[in-house]
């Protein structure tokens, strides 16, 4: 599995009921775009939020990446 899809994936197992989208920036994966848009961020700065989303992919994304960019929004039910 590409990286793009098991850091797809491991986002949608954590932030349920949301909007996830990863892309690549730079076309060798190691520049990724991440938009999260999650009831999860209810409540939560955008820091926290940003904070919230590389909590959960910075195991994966620890090895060959050069940078990932973080867009969230907080998504209402």
């Amino acid at each position: 599995m590409d990286r793009i899809s098991t850091v797809k994936q491991i986002l949608e197992a954590k932030f349920q009921e949301s909007e996830i989208e990863v892309y690549d920036l730079a076309e060798g994966q190691d520049y990724l775009g991440i938009k999260v848009s999650s009831p999860a961020f209810i409540g939560k700065s955008l820091l926290e939020q940003h904070r919230m989303v590389m909590e959960v992919v910075k195991e994966p994304l620890k090895d060959d990446l050069h940078a990932v960019q973080i867009k969230t929004k907080i998504k209402t039910l």
